[in-house]
């Protein structure tokens, strides 16, 4: 591991966990959730969402599933709307096991293997449908194994929506737009470099900081996807909404190693069907078929809407062309993985 958490902190988000649980609507409520008897394995599951984002909603019809089908033996404590942190935040804590189960966005995996970078370049694939197939088969088994070794096992994959731009400059309608633009990115290396490489000054921020950033102008602008950031708020401190549509952007679903491995092989089935029924084909199904809805939904609070032409995303593509050859020679196996889905 790179990173570690300092013995005070973790007493103390333990702590806090201890007298904070998940409630049924996916709100923070009283402790508990290992049963009277103590003997029920507690999946802590963390995550950034707002409480009516689809994840959120995925996480909860989880969270019926799991209780129900084990009888007890698992509960699940939810903690939405970034109570814990950010997805770095999460991270740590995740590999000491006090959280338990997370979705972060695959950029926040890069500190821990480099590899997952690739999945960070704008424009890798054709469709939606091109990421989710590259995520299920040689491409997203590959990433999987990069993490052996580690505190954290890959047991999935959803979306994090198809990544748009807003801002209070200017709407984004090509390269030339972007100059100058202080644009929020993930703490990502790859982020940072193709967003600086179109001409922004691209700004690392944790996601728990952006609504505060934009507000305050520390930020001009963010690139998400339309749900996460309406639901988000974003759009009450925003004045344009580019769909630029530059990535689709994946959620590795991770869990901590040891609390798998933990599991019965009752216990385990359970668990990978709730993942792969709720947390992965429920939630890729609703952000998808929701994303036109959360875009009417930023025109409809009076941000100005456009959407970038085809032949101009053509022209990011090019602009990115280094940046391709880059991650091609650095990675050479993921990116060998990864072009047979473009």
């Amino acid at each position: 591991m790179k990173k570690r958490l300092s013995c005070a902190l973790i007493l103390a988000l333990t702590t806090g966990l201890l007298i904070s649980c998940g409630s049924k609507d996916g709100s923070v409520s009283n402790a508990g959730g290992n049963g009277a008897a103590g003997s029920a394995k507690e999946i802590v599951l963390g995550h950034v969402y707002a409480e009516d984002h689809n994840i959120n909603r995925a996480s909860l019809q989880f969270k019926d599933y799991i209780e129900k089908e084990s009888g007890g033996s698992m509960t699940v404590n939810i903690q939405p709307n970034s109570v814990l942190g950010g997805d770095e935040d999460m991270l740590e804590m995740c590999a000491y096991g006090t959280v338990t189960l997370m979705t972060p966005s695959v950029a926040s995996l890069e500190t821990y293997a480099a590899d997952w970078g690739v999945l960070n370049l704008p424009y890798l694939y054709d469709s939606v449908e091109d990421a989710f197939e590259a995520a299920d088969g040689e491409l997203g088994d590959y990433l999987k194994s990069t993490l052996d070794g580690t505190e954290y096992i890959c047991v999935g994959f959803n979306s994090n929506g198809t990544r748009n731009m807003s801002n209070n400059v200017r709407p984004i309608t090509c390269i030339e737009d972007l100059k100058g633009i202080k644009m929020r990115v993930m703490n990502s290396s790859t982020y940072i470099k193709w967003m600086n490489a179109l001409g922004a000054n691209a700004t690392p921020m944790g996601f728990n900081e952006v609504f505060t950033g934009l507000q305050q102008g520390t930020i001009d602008g963010q690139e998400n996807g339309a749900a996460i950031a309406y639901t988000s708020g974003f759009n009450e401190v925003q004045k344009y909404f580019s769909v630029t549509e530059h990535v689709y952007d994946m959620n590795a679903i991770i869990c901590n190693r040891a609390f798998y491995e933990s599991l019965t092989d009752e216990e385990r089935e359970i668990f990978d069907t709730g993942i792969r029924t709720y947390m992965e084909d429920w939630q890729r199904n609703t952000e998808v078929s929701e994303d036109g809805e959360y875009i009417a939904k930023w025109e409809e609070s009076g941000c100005a809407v456009n959407y970038l032409e085809d032949d101009k995303k053509e022209a990011f593509r090019e602009a990115l062309t280094p940046l391709y050859e880059e991650a091609e020679a650095n990675f050479p196996e993921a990116w060998e993985a990864l072009s047979k889905y473009r």
